[in-house]
Protein backbone atom coordinates (compact mmCIF):
# COMPACT_ATOMS: atom_id res chain seq x y z
CA UNK A 1 0.00 0.00 0.00
CA UNK A 2 1.73 3.69 -0.89
CA UNK A 3 1.07 5.98 1.81
CA UNK A 4 0.76 9.96 1.37
CA UNK A 5 2.52 11.40 3.47
CA UNK A 6 2.18 15.57 2.28
CA UNK A 7 -0.28 16.62 5.45
CA UNK A 8 0.54 20.21 4.83
CA UNK A 9 -1.22 20.60 1.67
CA UNK A 10 -4.43 19.54 3.35
CA UNK A 11 -6.82 22.01 3.49
CA UNK A 12 -9.25 22.93 6.25
CA UNK A 13 -12.43 20.44 4.65
CA UNK A 14 -10.21 17.89 4.29
CA UNK A 15 -12.61 16.59 7.39
CA UNK A 16 -15.08 18.09 10.11
CA UNK A 17 -12.44 16.55 12.34
CA UNK A 18 -10.22 19.47 11.50
CA UNK A 19 -12.20 21.88 13.30
CA UNK A 20 -12.31 20.58 16.22
CA UNK A 21 -10.82 22.33 19.14
CA UNK A 22 -8.66 20.93 21.50
CA UNK A 23 -9.65 21.68 25.20
CA UNK A 24 -6.66 22.58 27.91
CA UNK A 25 -6.49 19.62 30.62
CA UNK A 26 -5.49 20.79 33.67
CA UNK A 27 -3.56 17.70 34.83
CA UNK A 28 -3.08 18.92 38.18
CA UNK A 29 -6.45 18.33 39.58
CA UNK A 30 -6.31 14.95 38.54
CA UNK A 31 -4.50 12.18 40.20
CA UNK A 32 -3.37 8.67 38.23
CA UNK A 33 -5.53 5.25 38.88
CA UNK A 34 -3.15 3.21 36.42
CA UNK A 35 -0.61 3.42 33.65
CA UNK A 36 -0.86 1.00 30.73
CA UNK A 37 0.32 1.01 26.90
CA UNK A 38 -3.35 0.34 24.73
CA UNK A 39 -4.44 1.63 21.17
CA UNK A 40 -5.94 5.39 21.32
CA UNK A 41 -8.24 6.01 18.48
CA UNK A 42 -7.64 9.57 17.85
CA UNK A 43 -11.03 10.94 17.15
CA UNK A 44 -11.49 10.35 21.11
CA UNK A 45 -8.30 12.71 21.34
CA UNK A 46 -10.27 16.07 23.19
CA UNK A 47 -7.39 17.89 24.58
CA UNK A 48 -3.87 18.63 25.44
CA UNK A 49 -2.04 19.51 28.45
CA UNK A 50 0.33 22.01 26.87
CA UNK A 51 -1.28 25.48 27.16
CA UNK A 52 -0.08 26.79 23.97
CA UNK A 53 -2.28 24.41 21.81
CA UNK A 54 -5.47 24.26 24.21
CA UNK A 55 -8.46 25.93 22.57
CA UNK A 56 -6.93 25.51 19.20
CA UNK A 57 -8.14 22.96 16.03
CA UNK A 58 -6.67 20.36 14.66
CA UNK A 59 -6.01 22.43 11.48
CA UNK A 60 -4.54 25.26 13.61
CA UNK A 61 -1.84 23.06 14.33
CA UNK A 62 -1.34 21.38 11.26
CA UNK A 63 2.17 21.40 10.17
CA UNK A 64 1.80 24.37 7.40
CA UNK A 65 2.73 24.11 3.51
CA UNK A 66 6.96 24.71 3.15
CA UNK A 67 6.94 22.49 6.95
CA UNK A 68 8.87 19.52 4.82
CA UNK A 69 11.38 21.84 3.52
CA UNK A 70 11.80 23.72 6.56
CA UNK A 71 11.64 26.93 4.39
CA UNK A 72 12.01 29.40 7.24
CA UNK A 73 13.40 31.96 5.00
CA UNK A 74 11.21 31.89 2.29
CA UNK A 75 8.21 30.86 3.77
CA UNK A 76 7.06 33.43 7.30
CA UNK A 77 4.61 30.88 7.64
CA UNK A 78 6.85 28.03 8.39
CA UNK A 79 8.38 29.85 11.04
CA UNK A 80 5.84 31.27 13.07
CA UNK A 81 3.46 28.16 12.91
CA UNK A 82 2.60 27.39 16.42
CA UNK A 83 4.15 24.19 16.22
CA UNK A 84 7.65 24.37 15.29
CA UNK A 85 8.65 20.80 16.18
CA UNK A 86 6.24 19.56 13.61
CA UNK A 87 8.63 20.60 11.10
CA UNK A 88 10.41 17.07 12.26
CA UNK A 89 7.94 14.82 12.52
CA UNK A 90 6.48 15.45 8.91
CA UNK A 91 10.38 14.44 7.93
CA UNK A 92 10.19 11.66 9.95
CA UNK A 93 6.67 11.32 8.50
CA UNK A 94 8.00 11.42 5.21
CA UNK A 95 10.73 8.80 5.48
CA UNK A 96 9.43 6.23 7.95
CA UNK A 97 5.34 6.85 7.82
CA UNK A 98 4.93 2.84 8.98
CA UNK A 99 6.30 4.26 12.49
CA UNK A 100 2.45 5.98 13.00
CA UNK A 101 1.26 2.03 11.63
CA UNK A 102 3.45 0.24 13.88
CA UNK A 103 2.54 -1.80 17.07
CA UNK A 104 5.80 -1.37 18.71
CA UNK A 105 5.66 0.34 22.06
CA UNK A 106 6.14 4.05 22.13
CA UNK A 107 7.90 4.99 25.04
CA UNK A 108 7.88 9.05 24.19
CA UNK A 109 4.54 9.07 23.73
CA UNK A 110 1.25 9.47 26.25
CA UNK A 111 -2.21 10.07 27.19
CA UNK A 112 -4.02 11.07 29.73
CA UNK A 113 -7.31 9.07 29.89
CA UNK A 114 -10.73 10.22 31.88
CA UNK A 115 -13.64 7.85 30.71
CA UNK A 116 -13.80 7.50 26.91
CA UNK A 117 -11.48 10.75 26.19
CA UNK A 118 -8.02 11.35 25.75
CA UNK A 119 -6.03 14.20 26.25
CA UNK A 120 -2.52 14.34 25.09
CA UNK A 121 0.13 14.49 27.92
CA UNK A 122 3.43 14.13 25.77
CA UNK A 123 3.72 13.99 22.15
CA UNK A 124 1.27 16.94 20.76
CA UNK A 125 3.28 17.51 17.25
CA UNK A 126 2.97 13.33 16.40
CA UNK A 127 -0.76 13.33 17.66
CA UNK A 128 -1.51 16.05 15.22
CA UNK A 129 0.75 14.61 12.08
CA UNK A 130 -0.58 11.06 12.91
CA UNK A 131 -4.36 12.37 12.62
CA UNK A 132 -3.14 14.35 9.05
CA UNK A 133 -1.97 11.61 8.20
CA UNK A 134 -4.98 8.91 9.19
CA UNK A 135 -7.50 11.59 7.44
CA UNK A 136 -5.06 11.64 4.39
CA UNK A 137 -5.06 7.93 4.00
CA UNK A 138 -8.35 7.43 4.87
CA UNK A 139 -6.95 4.91 7.48
CA UNK A 140 -8.19 4.34 11.07
CA UNK A 141 -7.38 6.74 13.59
CA UNK A 142 -5.22 4.37 15.82
CA UNK A 143 -2.22 5.09 17.45
CA UNK A 144 -0.81 1.58 19.09
CA UNK A 145 0.84 0.78 22.07
CA UNK A 146 1.02 4.00 23.62
CA UNK A 147 1.48 5.25 27.48
CA UNK A 148 -1.94 6.24 29.01
CA UNK A 149 -2.47 7.39 32.54
CA UNK A 150 -6.07 6.43 33.79
CA UNK A 151 -6.45 9.57 35.66
CA UNK A 152 -9.73 11.02 38.23
CA UNK A 153 -10.78 14.07 39.79
CA UNK A 154 -9.10 14.66 43.03
CA UNK A 155 -11.52 16.75 44.23
CA UNK A 156 -14.03 13.98 43.55
CA UNK A 157 -11.83 11.58 46.21
CA UNK A 158 -12.11 14.26 48.33
CA UNK A 159 -15.99 14.79 48.25
CA UNK A 160 -16.12 10.89 48.21
CA UNK A 161 -13.63 10.80 51.43
CA UNK A 162 -16.41 13.49 53.04
CA UNK A 163 -19.19 11.87 52.77
CA UNK A 164 -18.17 8.36 53.78
CA UNK A 165 -16.36 9.98 57.58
Amino acid sequence: MLLKTRIEDMTIDCSPAASQKLCYFNFKIFSSESISYEDVNLSSVVGTCHPKYGNKTWFDLKPVPGSLRGDFINNISVSKQLMRGAIENVRQLEKNPDYYLSSVQKEEWSFYKVGNNYYIKEGNNRTVVARFFFLLNDLDPVIKNVRVHSVKLKILDRILLFIKT
